[in-house]
């Protein structure tokens, strides 16, 4: 710590050259000097007491003893001390704030040097009341600072303390003529130009520093011996100067005084002067990048001691005596000679700003000019007492006024503009003002460091991150990260062309609707392009709350159970210290599914909200990656108004003589149509009634019967409805803003509002307004807007038509008015602007609280803690309000909104669902304009939605300049794997692998719970066509998941889907897949056609599977779409280079090379592993055309006869079906010959884990291609104790051997087709046998991969990989045999006829059966089972297959010549 002579020599305002121009110096640079008293004030009682990690106190390391005081030594105004007990606020405060140390008295603290003292005048806000009036907010700054003032000079007179005490420079400057004009007198004309804390205590020193006002000042009290042990600290934004009152005082001109001790004397006018202008000269350096350094000249010292009251005077100060037009002059010495300066150049700027002063005082009074010219014209002194100075009252509106509104209405009621929510001059843009992520982190950092929270060394090492930031390059790209996550748009939309590309034409596919599929282009380019980007730009996002991103790596890892990402990322926020986010995330390869434990899985997609959407007349959904907020119409019943509309037009209804009559109970209100906000008020609870001569009806579907469709089609314009026509055929119409107007013929005359037509009283009408749902509490949108805004910007930005009345004064409040009340004045708005309405009477339930608090403190973000406390919550909540406003809007849920033309901030679409509620309208919950589809962008998702729960932890810590952020590397990999959506894939046959891919659920993370999904949200909506097909599951879950058309209306990516008419939509786009591929069943019931999506879900392949005679064309398309598992098409033109067993290789015409496998592959479906042969009938060399099929299943899929180059879906065989009833069809069952049996056989691949310990020995395993009989021995384990014994003969380990081994067996009769090992471990530490077998796993792994052209991997694992759900433990090895048989069909199997007959095999006939024309019978079946069924197409299928067997044999002997 300094002493203070060399603080205030480095620092201080020391010579009276500095007046004009002092050295400014950032607050990094300003720490207590030895011997420091600090006094401390919050006048908004918005605190209790300093911040412990203030910066002030960087540098303290003792404690710091602090006093507080709790009385008011002055109590002008007449405040009323509350029966608050302070004292346990004192204790609750040092409990929170360990640094400190309670003092009883101002001085009785320690006397070392070393510790800082400290008075708190915190609680002097909170202890008292003041009465109600213009003056109030004022007499509560002026009793604070006269009791701070009045212990300043306690300490003074008891201590040798050097005291400071810190104020703000205003953030405007009054002109010299106001604070001349305030300090003569200080009324309501000048209470309306100094309205803040800063602005008061300027005009104190102002005061000081005169000659008439002097001892107005409240530092005008003080001792003149004492002044040189006080120090004024003027801080603004990050700067700071320093004043000595005593140095100060020292210079400033007393008439009087004898001519020796009149050295270094200014005139108070010219003191005043060049103060001010100092002052405005500190202002000019905001931004500006300020001296790191304070200055040692070795000079005489100037710092006052702590008896003299002035100063030895420095050589080189200036003698300037007054005069009568003292403006200054050049700088003299004591003999009255120039000053001959080494230093011309600041000569000259001295000379220069002592000459212009005077115009650039000027320029205050310019500037204040030009800013009532803007507002309102000054209010004379002479008038102040009369007339408010904030602004006039005004008076209830005139009859004239009322024409003149009533005209502008009818105007506008038939104008082009075609809006149908109530008028508002509000511009949604002013709210919505999206910052790139550069200007948010810059925005952040001004108001750290205009706060004082950063020092400009860290502003500057933050400034160079960002920039560095800027630079950053994106993983595994050269662009710039904040280029490479900008997504064109372009690359978001499904064009037509995109489609058609996919899938090439098929001759035999006469619907070409069929060969496009959107899903193609949705799945397969967001994994290609847009993904990489979405992930990489969530973390990137996250700089708009001031993390800077100063590396990003990414590094991906591949291993024999799948592959990750691992990325890494390191932030620095601008107010806390560097953290490092890592967090894994699962490869999505081009089929869209990924590998976790070895496991295949894919995510369902989900269907989900639109960003904003209105779901109940009173609630606006908002939803993103942060989570679902909702923007709620006040749900008090004290602020419904159609309850209120509803109880004055029932309760006038029983008044006798009353002109309501015949009201008709009943609720016709739709949602679906846009109405006044009266019209469907009425319409909640009355049908219709009588008033005067007026027939009022509200039942909006009614409208054509009552008033014509011709009156209908030409009055109701822009949100006008009809609803009440007379005996004369007078119609009345309501506009968009609940106006009344009659029309007779072509005249249309305007009544006024629904109320007034009515009569209705409505000057204690409810008002409502909106407020966020934010943890599950609901706070008002006034108060949330007020609170990042500031009251005065946010009605700025709402343009409504107000007035302000001076607390004391008549309000004259109108029947359309509504007021807000705050200490020293009352805000009156009107209700006629609905938008503002259902912003601003948010204030209105915090009458109490605000009434405390000046209307200009409400720009404060402080006050509105205490605004909230009123109901009881904390500061947690306006953590979560600034979370919001930083991070709500993810960069996908932007996109979208831009899609929409919707706001793209989280204030801007606050204030939009403002707008929505102000009328009842919305679409039905269920309408798919409302929703979108989300793909795979739900893992970019989970990134985000888990790093913004890391940043929330952050911010609620107490220390959080010095915690790091804190991810769990593996929070996002467990949001991924556990999403209830996300399940294994199957791949059992193409349909399932199909429906996998259009499943669409309305589960998952951050979906709907079934419990909540009942009847009325478990139907089939009209906008549902196009994109959500017939099928769902039979089960709880039905219409919960439900699956995508084959070729949904998409137009973007991102899941928005146009609208689609039935009658305009082809096939492909109204049904499923499955119904696709069913011949006829559209002429099945409804319900059964969901069945056969069932059905196929379970099929498996069969050895007499042919392709069908009876087709819809789809079956060649399937091939186009499934995954490899199934079929592979060519992407690009090329030609065939290698064909072997295990892979065809095919070079494109780009020169990229790519390997696709054959042979025996696996996959798992349930419990069961189901074995699939991939072959390819090409030869190297051949060309291929981009679309060809260059793999398929066997299984499933065979070479198209009519078209070669194409393959043709087979799922079944042909049969003889004899339609009867019989024992063997009773309860649906049947019938089958020993023949069909036979064909349809199918294939099913047993696994078999054998787990052995490292130091065990296996001998004789089964090799692949090995028959293994039911009780083959598949190996021989031997137990560790003797597998390395050689102490015994050989006979005796021989004998040892045989009885410690363990023997598994096959336990079923088949063929070995392939021998897995995975192994937990170092190969080096097992057991040589089983070396062996691990090695000889990882070269075939390496020769399938070297096949394919990919990544070799090992058969190495970590006990991440399960083997019936344990974990495989370290130095463990596990021998997986694939053991395939064949199952034939038999007894209680199930089956199906035609496309959804289910049926289960009563009995299988070993003897012929046979048609009176000698044709075989292959199956009995109930005709009874399909009538009930009403299944129609059996009999299509039936009849059509049997004519072209008919018309076949025929064609064969023509062909033959007979």
């Amino acid at each position: 710590m300094l002493l203070q002579p060399i603080f205030y020599r480095r620092y201080g305002v020391r010579l009276p050259n500095h007046l004009l121009k002092p050295n400014v110096f950032s607050i990094e640079l300003f720490e207590f000097p030895k011997n420091s008293y600090y006094h401390y004030v919050d006048y908004d009682a918005t605190t209790n007491g300093p911040d412990t990690n203030d910066y002030l106190f960087r540098t303290i390391t003792k404690k710091i003893f602090v006093y507080h005081a709790q009385k008011l030594e002055s109590e002008i105004g007449n405040p009323r001390r509350l029966s608050l007990p302070l004292l346990p606020l004192v204790r609750q405060w040092h409990m929170q704030n360990k640094r400190f140390r309670l003092m009883h008295e101002p001085t009785n603290g320690p006397q070392d040097e070393l510790t800082l003292l400290m008075s708190n005048y915190s609680l002097l806000a909170r202890a008292y009341k003041y009465p109600r009036s213009l003056y109030a907010n004022y007499y509560k700054w002026k009793n604070i600072a006269a009791t701070v003032w009045a212990n300043i000079r306690q300490v003074a007179s008891l201590t040798d303390r050097q005291q400071y005490f810190f104020f703000s420079i205003p953030q405007t400057l009054p002109s010299l003529q106001r604070l001349n004009m305030a300090s003569e007198r200080f009324n309501q004309a000048t209470l309306r130009l100094f309205t803040t804390k800063e602005s008061y205590f300027l005009l104190e020193i102002w005061k000081w520093l005169s000659s008439d006002y002097r001892k107005d000042s409240i530092i005008g009290q003080m001792d003149q011996a004492q002044l040189g042990r006080i120090n004024l600290v003027l801080r603004d934004e990050n700067s700071w100067i320093c004043y000595n009152l005593g140095v100060l005082n020292s210079w400033r001109y007393v008439e009087g005084e004898s001519p020796q001790d009149q050295k270094v004397k200014i005139a108070p006018e010219q003191m005043q002067r060049r103060f001010l202008r100092a002052l405005m000269y500190v202002m000019s350096l905001r931004g500006v990048e300020l001296p790191e350094t304070g200055t040692d000249e070795e000079i005489d010292d100037v710092y006052p001691s702590t008896v003299a009251a002035s100063p030895i005077p420095d050589e080189s100060a200036t003698i300037e005596l007054p005069t009568a037009d003292d403006t200054g002059s050049v700088p003299m010495d004591e003999q009255g000679n120039e000053i001959d300066t080494a230093d011309q150049a600041a000569s000259d700027e001295y000379e220069r700003m002592l000459k212009n002063m005077d115009a650039d005082l000027d320029e205050l009074r310019v500037i204040e000019e030009r800013t009532d010219a803007l507002q309102e014209p000054d209010i004379p002194i002479d008038e102040a007492k009369e007339v408010s100075p904030v602004a006039k009252d005004q008076p209830a509106p005139t009859k004239a006024t009322k024409e003149t509104t009533q005209t502008n209405l009818k105007r506008r009621l038939f104008s082009k503009d075609a809006k149908v929510t109530p008028d508002t001059d509000v511009d949604l843009a002013a709210f919505d003002k999206p910052a790139t992520v550069a200007e948010s982190v810059e925005s952040k950092l001004n108001i750290l460091a205009d706060t004082g929270n950063i020092d400009a060394a860290e502003y500057r090492r933050k400034s160079k991150l960002l920039e560095k930031a800027m630079q950053l390059k994106a993983p595994g790209s050269e662009e710039p990260i904040h280029e490479y996550v900008q997504i064109p748009q372009e690359t978001l939309e499904i064009s037509n062309e995109d489609i058609d590309a996919q899938i090439p034409d098929i001759a035999t596919v006469p619907d070409k609707s069929m060969l496009q599929s959107t899903l193609l282009e949705f799945d397969k380019k967001y994994i290609k392009e847009v993904l990489p980007k979405d992930i990489v730009s969530m973390p990137h996002s996250l700089q708009k709350a001031g993390m800077i991103i100063t590396d990003y790596d990414t590094e991906v890892k591949t291993d024999i159970t799948g592959s990750y990402e691992m990325h890494t990322v390191r932030v620095t926020p601008v107010e806390g210290v560097a953290s490092t986010l890592r967090f894994k995330l699962p490869v999505i390869q081009e089929d869209g599914t990924y590998e976790s434990g070895g496991v295949k899985y894919r995510m369902r997609k989900a269907r989900r909200d639109l960003p904003i959407r209105k779901i109940t007349p009173t609630r606006v959904a908002l939803s993103s990656y942060y989570g679902k907020s909702f923007v709620i119409r006040t749900e008090k019943q004290a602020n419904n108004y159609a309850n209120w509309l509803h109880n004055q037009i029932s309760y006038k209804s029983l008044q006798d003589g009353s002109d309501i009559k015949e009201l008709h109970p009943s609720n016709v209100y739709d949602s679906l149509f846009v109405v006044p906000k009266a019209y469907s008020s009425v319409a909640q609870t009355l049908k219709s009634f009588k008033y005067r001569q007026w027939s009022l009806n509200f039942d909006y579907r009614q409208r054509p019967e009552y008033f014509g469709e011709a009156n209908i089609q030409k009055l109701e314009k822009n949100g006008s409805v009809l609803f009440g026509i007379d005996n004369k055929d007078r119609l009345l119409l309501m506009d968009r803003n609940s106006f009344v107007y009659v029309v007779d013929g072509t005249s249309l005359e305007p009544v006024g509002a629904f109320e007034e037509f009515l009569e209705l009283d409505t000057f204690n009408a409810p008002i409502e307004y909106a407020e966020c749902r934010i943890f599950s509490k609901n706070i008002p949108v006034a108060l949330v807007l007020g609170y990042k805004l500031g009251l005065t910007k946010l009605l700025e930005m709402l343009k409504c038509d107000t007035r302000r009345v001076l607390a004391g004064q008549r309000q004259n409040l109108q029947a359309h008015e509504y007021s807000i009340v705050f200490a020293d004045e009352t805000l009156i708005a009107s209700k006629d602007d609905a938008l503002a309405t259902m912003i601003l009477a948010g204030f209105k339930p915090f009458d109490k609280t605000t009434r405390n608090y000046s209307i200009y403190s409400m720009d404060k973000p402080d006050v509105y803690l205490k605004l909230i406390e009123q109901n009881n919550l904390s500061i947690k909540y306006l953590r979560e309000i600034d979370l919001l406003v930083d991070l709500f809007v993810d960069p996908i849920t932007e996109q979208i909104l831009k899609q929409m033309n919707e706001p793209t901030s989280y204030l801007g679409l606050v204030t939009r669902s403002c707008e929505m509620l102000m009328t009842d309208y919305h679409r039905d919950p269920l309408d798919m304009q409302e929703m979108r589809i989300c793909g795979l962008e739900r893992i970019a998702g989970a990134v985000y939605t888990e790093t913004v729960a890391a940043i929330r932890e952050h911010r609620s810590k107490a220390n959080r300049k010095g915690a790091s952020i804190d991810l769990n590397p593996y929070a996002v990999w467990k949001r991924v794997i556990t999403d209830p959506a996300a399940a294994p894939s199957a791949e059992l046959n193409p349909i399932q692998n199909l429906k996998e891919t259009e499943a669409v659920t309305y589960g998952g993370t951050g979906g709907r719970d079934s419990r909540a999904m009942v009847k009325e949200s478990r139907q089939y909506h009209p906008n549902d066509i196009g994109v959500i097909s017939e099928a769902t599951k039979d089960s709880s879950d039905v219409a919960i998941n439900t699956y995508l058309t084959a070729n949904p209306a998409f137009t973007s990516i991102r899941g928005l889907a146009k609208a689609s008419k039935p009658k305009e939509t082809p096939p492909a786009s109204l049904v499923s897949t499955s119904a696709l591929v069913s011949v006829a069943a559209d002429q099945d019931s409804a319900q059964r056609l969901n069945m056969v999506s069932i059905q196929q879900d379970h099929a498996v392949a069969c050895n007499g599977y042919q392709a069908p005679y009876v087709r819809t064309g789809y079956e060649q398309v399937l091939a186009h779409r499934v995954s490899s598992a199934f079929a592979t098409q060519a992407e690009l033109d090329g030609k065939v280079l290698e064909i072997t067993k295990d892979s065809v290789v095919v070079e494109y015409k780009d020169g990229s090379k790519k390997g696709y496998p054959l042979g025996a592959i696996f996959s798992r479906s349930s419990d069961m592993t189901v074995p699939h042969t991939l072959r390819t009938d090409l030869k190297p060399g051949a060309k291929v055309k981009a679309g060809d099929i260059l793999t398929y299943n066997s299984g499933f899929f065979v070479r198209d006869n009519l078209n070669p180059k194409a393959v043709v879906w087979k799922n079944s065989l042909l049969a003889t079906v004899a339609l009867l009833e019989s024992r063997q069809t009773h309860e649906d069952a049947c019938a089958l010959s020993s023949q069909l049996v036979q064909k349809l056989t199918s294939r099913v691949t047993k696994t078999k884990d054998v787990t052995v310990e490292f130091n065990q020995a296996v001998h004789n395993p089964v090799k692949p291609g090995d028959k293994v009989e039911y009780d083959t021995v598949l190996c021989y384990i031997e137990e560790a104790v003797t597998s390395g014994a050689n102490l015994l003969s050989k006979t005796s380990i021989d004998t040892l051997k045989r009885l410690s081994r363990q023997s598994p067996r096959a336990k079923v009769e088949g063929v070995v087709d392939k021998i897995e090992v995975y192994y937990n471990g170092d190969i080096e530490d097992m057991h040589p046998s089983l070396q062996a077998l691990a090695i000889e796993y990882n070269k075939n792994l390496a020769k399938q991969a070297r096949a394919v052209l990919s990544k070799p991997v090992t058969g190495l694992v970590d006990e991440s990989f399960r083997i019936k759900g344990e974990p495989l433990l370290m130095d463990t090895l596990v021998i997986r045999f694939y053991i395939t048989h064949d199952v034939p069909s038999g007894l209680g199997d199930k089956f199906v006829f035609a496309n959804q007959l289910k049926t289960i095999c009563s009995e299988v006939m070993d003897y012929d059966v046979k048609t009176e024309s000698g044709k075989q019978v292959d199956a009995f079946f109930g005709a009874q089972s399909i009538f009930n069924r009403i299944v129609n197409s059996a009999f299509i299928l039936g009849t059509t297959n049997t004519l072209l067997g008919v018309i076949g044999k025929k064609a064969a002997e023509v062909y033959n010549g007979k």
